[in-house]
């Protein structure tokens, strides 16, 4: 395995000999799985775009620097997302980022389990997807402090200006960079 994909992990089920209690622990994914859920994180914001009634389309062949094309048809204006996903429900807030030639950074928890398990954690940790938009000039500004993974600029959300619970869910960003007012 790749030093810099030991960290994705995929969600098992085992059973726990001395309680017989089935948990859910992460084990090492491979680079297909770990695809399948790139993938699946960029769909997720492509229907949550096209739910609130923006124009949106996935790029299907590696255009660098996003993953999801947003528009406005009326007035022609774009908003170009890269999407980042975390599987682990306890991710530490951070996501590698090379590439800063976006409008916006949506992180995707995907929160499919812990990634460590500790004893005194009962759940299983499967929670509903968490969504972070983040717009590009914030996630340059974070790149500034300094962290790194491998050889790449790390973001954490605690490194932003914007408190984490504005960005949760926070679409009205990109309704309002592309001048879509919303239906509902």
């Amino acid at each position: 395995m790749e030093p810099h994909r030991k960290h994705l992990e995929e969600p098992v089920e085992s059973i726990t000999a001395v309680s017989g209690r089935t948990t859910r622990k992460l084990k090492p994914i491979s680079h297909a799985t770990q695809t399948m859920y790139s993938e699946g994180a960029e769909f997720l914001v492509l229907g949550e775009l096209l739910i609130r009634g923006i124009h949106a389309t996935k790029s299907y062949t590696g255009f660098t620097g996003w993953d999801v094309l947003a528009a406005n048809p009326r007035t022609g204006k774009t908003a170009r997302i890269q999407v980042k996903a975390r599987l682990a429900t306890d991710f530490d807030g951070g996501f590698p980022i090379k590439n800063v030639e976006s409008d916006f950074v949506v992180l995707v928890a995907l929160n499919r389990g812990y990634r460590y398990r500790f004893k005194h954690r009962r759940e299983s940790g499967v929670r509903p997807v968490e969504y972070f938009v983040i717009p590009i000039a914030a996630v340059k500004k974070a790149i500034k402090k300094g962290r790194t993974w491998g050889n790449m600029p790390k973001v954490h959300l605690r490194q932003l200006e914007t408190d984490k619970a504005e960005l949760r869910n926070n679409w009205k960003v990109i309704q309002q960079f592309l001048g879509v007012r919303s239906e509902f």
